[in-house]
Parts: structure tokens; sequence; C-alpha cells
């Protein structure tokens, strides 16, 4: 508990510490005008795949762009559910978090598992979320890669492969632009439960 509430601490007090060049006006008006209005964008940009989106583009009738003729048009799923898109999404980021902190528990705290799983949730939390953004899984991926070359998990191996190909196009070539949103969602999940890999015990065997 005390690991915890130490790390909360300081998360906020480096958060802070970050503001200080913008100034007390700059980061109000960057709290105004930039991060409130990423909670509620409504952005049809094939490019723009974020959990969000997942829920509130296939499940809440939002808009959305994909490849047509020699551009793009905008398409709308037949569901029209707004107000559950809008609590799923806020729950699969409790759980994503959730999810984290117990993998990393059941890990026996590994540090750099732990920070892993704590990164990615920069690419999976966000409202906003672009095809770079996505970079923050890249550490848990690899990690994932090195352990289960180590103790020799053909099938976890195949699965982060699979969960990898999610990513071969650009979400604006794909008909389902959040394909990556479910690849990463998918890497994330298999790190999650393969937590046993990084435990003390295994690492020493």
């Amino acid at each position: 508990m005390r690991y915890a509430a130490a790390l909360g601490i300081a998360a906020v007090v480096v958060t802070a510490i970050t503001f200080i060049p913008l100034g007390w006006g700059g980061a109000v008006s960057y709290y105004q005008h930039v991060l409130l209005p990423s909670l509620g964008s409504h952005n049809p940009d094939c490019a723009y795949d974020s959990v969000r989106t997942l829920f509130t583009r296939y499940i809440g009738g939002e808009e959305f762009a994909v490849p047509g003729g020699t551009g793009y048009l905008l398409v709308t799923s037949p569901l029209h559910f707004g107000t559950l898109a809008i609590v799923l999404s806020y729950l699969s980021a409790m759980a994503f978090a959730a999810a984290a902190a117990w993998a990393a528990w059941r890990s026996g705290w590994n540090p750099a598992y732990g920070m892993a799983l704590g990164f990615a949730l920069g690419a999976l939390i966000p409202n906003e979320v672009w095809p770079y953004q996505w970079l923050p899984l890249l550490p848990l991926a690899l990690l994932l890669v090195v352990r289960a070359v180590e103790q020799r998990r053909a099938v976890t191996l195949m699965l982060l492969a699979i969960c990898m190909l999610g990513f071969y196009k650009q979400p604006c070539e794909l008909f389902f632009p959040n394909l990556w949103t479910v690849a990463a969602i998918g890497i994330f999940v298999l790190a999650v439960w393969e937590n046993r890999l990084f435990r003390a015990d295994t690492e020493r065997g």
C-alpha cells in the first residue's frame, strides 16, 4: 500500500512539474481546450482508432471513414446505442487498469513487467489515439516475446504473432479501421494472462 501511495504521489508531482513551463494560464488553457474536448471528441478520421471509437463507432453509431473508390466514404453502423458505447468505453479503461495492477501483483511486482504494463495503458485508455500512439505497447510486446522464447511457449508466440498481423496495414487502408484497436487489446490481454512468465521463480528456473 505504501508503494502504491508513493507511486501515485510521484505521478501527480511529476505531472504537475511538466506543466510548470506552461504557467498557470497555459495549464488552464490546455485543460479547457485540449483535455476536456478530447473526452467528447467525435472524429470520423479512419486513422483515429482508440478503444473509445471501437465502441462509439460500432455500437454508438458514430460515422467513420473507410476506403471507397478514389477517396473515402463515411459509413455508419446500424447500431445506435450511444450511451451504452460511452459506458463501455469507460468500463474498459477501468478494466485495463485493474488488469494491469492484478498482473503486476501476480508477477511478484516484477519491475520491468509492471512498468511495461503501465506504459501500455497510455495507448489503451486515452480517448484520442492515432497510429503512432500505439507505440507504448511495444515494450510489453518485446518483453512477452523474450520470456515466451526463453520458456519455449510456442502457443503464446503464435497468438502474439496473430495479434501483430493486425498492424500489417494502415488503419485507413482497412474497411475495419479499428482492427489496430482489437490487435492492441489482444496483445495487452495476452501479456496480462501470461503474467506467470515474469514471476521471480520462473525467471530463476
